[in-house]
């Protein structure tokens, strides 16, 4: 067998020989099309064992679980680090969410969901067990890692752009706090050119750090509370008053539902006070008591008839799907994660999710 290579001559009169960069490590060893099937199987709910396994036997590659863990963290950094210095431009801007009456609208969600994470007991106990492993000399020691998570579950935080026909998507994911969801969300919406755009409407759960942040942005024509999470808050209360399960206890939930979204929330503060003042017993007293709270600190996010007189949704379903999908590769049986392995995986899926993926690796190719 004759190997060939190709030497250049560099201006400063040097050698440049790129095989042997490629063989001494100095170049990528894993080229552009590799890293995407390691990616695409790496995001996997059933863990990197299974993708590895799976890559090998569709694609033909062959790369241990922790490599390709390392090949698919790698890339769901490169991922955050062209979002945050603006390299990686959405797919689509706001114009493009034209609804059939001829307007443009985008609506923003904002929520959050739980992961599990590795904490520093259970970290200690894989090193004892990997230390177990390596009696006698037959394995080098491996470097330290990181430190375990301080609790056993930590919450990562979602931004989701989407118009009113579903035809375009543009979703974040972070386990940062509510400063760098805000961030994030300024900075897409100036990418996304939201101020162009007719109504500009949040659907969310009415969480204080959601509406905080939201508040701040000071692009949304309004900001809504989601119609399942209020009426959620109305059966808690009917079932304390009534009863789990009575005709009563649905009757008034009815009532109630009914008044939220045919009047206003003004008709609903008087039906819970109304409720609450013929009610004598202590605990249902407080049950209503945090109703109407509930409701009143949210009076200017309650205006769903008014809002479907517009032709505005007022659920926050796409949102709330969102949190299930991104999550269900972080919940897998018996996974743990490092908080900044999990966005790596978070920044990834985010970006099948915004139907971004293809112009992420040409972007990568160009790149290369």
């Amino acid at each position: 067998m004759v190997v060939q290579r190709r030497v250049w001559r560099r201006p400063d009169g040097g050698l440049d020989v790129p095989a042997d960069n490629w063989l001494n490590g100095q170049a990528a060893r894993i080229s552009v099309g590799a890293r995407e099937r390691c990616c695409r199987v790496g995001c996997h709910p059933l863990g990197f064992r299974r993708s590895a396994d799976d890559l090998r036997r569709l694609a033909g590659i062959s790369v241990s679980p922790e490599r390709l863990r390392q090949i698919v963290e790698g890339e769901g950094q490169r991922v955050a680090r062209l979002q945050q210095a603006g390299a990686l431009a959405p797919t689509w801007r706001g114009a493009d969410g034209r609804t059939a009456e001829g307007r443009t609208r985008i609506y923003v969600g904002v929520d959050g969901f739980m992961a599990p994470m590795v904490t520093e007991q259970e970290k200690q106990k894989r090193r004892a067990a990997r230390v177990h492993r390596r009696r006698g000399g037959r394995h080098p020691p491996r470097p330290r890692r990181r430190r375990g998570h301080r609790e056993r579950y930590k919450e990562f935080k979602l931004t989701a752009f989407y118009d009113q026909e579903r035809h375009h998507r543009h979703v974040l994911a972070t386990g940062g706090g509510p400063a760098e969801v805000g961030r994030g969300l300024r900075r897409e919406a100036r990418r996304l050119e939201l101020k162009a755009v007719d109504e500009v409407v949040a659907i969310v759960d009415g969480a204080p750090w959601i509406r905080g942040q939201l508040q701040r942005f000071a692009g949304c024509d309004h900001i809504g509370l989601d119609f399942y999470h209020f009426s959620e808050h109305v059966a808690e209360a009917a079932r304390a008053c009534f009863g789990e399960g009575t005709p009563a206890a649905a009757a008034w939930r009815h009532t109630v539902v009914h008044l939220a979204l045919e009047q206003d929330v003004d008709a609903v503060l008087d039906e819970v006070t109304q409720q609450r003042t013929a009610q004598r017993s202590p605990a249902k007293r407080a049950a209503l008591s945090r109703l109407r709270n509930y409701v009143g600190e949210r009076t200017s996010m309650i205006a769903y008839a008014e809002n479907r007189a517009r032709g505005w949704d007022i659920g926050s379903g796409p949102t709330e799907s969102l949190c299930k999908t991104m999550a269900r590769r972080l919940k897998g049986p018996g996974m743990r994660w490092d908080p900044a392995g999990a966005d790596t995986i978070l920044n990834l899926t985010a970006l099948q999710d915004s139907n971004a993926w293809e112009n992420y690796w040409k972007l990568t190719a160009q790149q290369n």
